[in-house]
């Protein structure tokens, strides 16, 4: 005979009424989601890049302000939604009682994610404007 291991529901999942299957489920919903939306941030990202390595040193300094600015706004809303999904997909692992890395420190899991996304963000910024301003910026020019 063998012994098997009943996993408790985590804290709250009782009252939501649905079975570990349903709730891994959604769980792996906002996970999907989340992998789905970080895609999008590093294409955005990529393509900034790009353009700016492209152009960057075309364009006039409204132009730099209008595509920087735009860049940036589009680039926080993304990275808010990313850390929606990842403080939901966090909620619904813990009520299904599975363990995870960082399970005990669901706010450390968010803080890393929001640091390095946001960190990529100041990076791609400074980048375009080291293409924009070379001597000031101490990098060799583009040619």
């Amino acid at each position: 005979m063998s012994n098997i291991e009943v996993i408790q529901l985590g804290l709250g999942a009782a009252e939501l009424g649905m079975t570990r299957m349903n709730i891994i489920e959604v769980q792996r919903s906002y996970s999907g989601t989340y992998w789905s939306s970080l895609e999008t941030y590093i294409t955005l990202i990529f393509a900034y890049v790009v353009a700016m390595f492209i152009a960057g040193n075309k364009l006039r300094r409204k132009q730099y302000i209008v595509l920087t600015s735009t860049y940036s706004l589009i680039s926080l809303f993304v990275l808010l939604v990313i850390l929606s999904y990842v403080s939901l997909a966090i909620k619904w692992q813990n009520y299904s009682g599975l363990s995870y890395v960082l399970a005990d420190y669901p706010a450390t899991s968010i803080l890393i994610v929001a640091m390095t996304l946001f960190s990529m963000l100041v990076i791609s910024i400074w980048f375009g404007w080291s293409i924009r301003n070379p001597k000031v910026s101490g990098s060799a020019p583009v040619d």
